[in-house]
């Protein structure tokens, strides 16, 4: 559903999407799921180099996202989910933002039980989701 809602701005972008998924069912928050998936695609996509690619999998313990684009600095890493911090590439590479999306889908997944981490090395940043038992 969500990457439906967002195929104008992969279009855009010339964005290709891998998905590789093992038949993922998740009991969660739907609202809450959908949120989060949206606000993590959405960063995806606005710090994606164009014609790149962005490849999802997982199953029903874990999902990754993959995106190769301007990446995040070591030392921003850490910070990445605190309330209202930007990064040096997001500063740089756009306009639009704030701090809180990341920082509010870290919120909802820790109400939901669910762990959210970030890795990046070089262009390729990684967002690691895993799905509580």
């Amino acid at each position: 559903f969500v990457i439906k809602k967002l195929k104008h701005n992969f279009i855009l972008k010339s964005i290709r999407i891998d998905l590789q998924l093992d038949n993922v069912y998740i009991t969660s928050d739907k609202i809450g799921i959908r949120y989060c998936f949206e606000q993590i695609l959405n960063n995806a996509i606005k710090y994606s180099f164009d014609n790149s690619l962005v490849t999802i999998r997982g199953n029903e313990k874990q999902l990754i996202i993959m995106s190769e684009g301007y990446g995040v600095n070591s030392r921003d890493i850490l910070r990445v989910f605190d309330k209202g911090f930007t990064g040096s590439n997001a500063k740089n590479y756009s306009n639009e933002a704030t701090g809180m999306g990341l920082y509010l889908v870290k919120r909802i997944f820790n109400q939901l039980n669910h762990q959210i981490s970030m890795e990046s090395i070089d262009n390729i940043t990684k967002i690691i989701i895993k799905f509580k038992d």
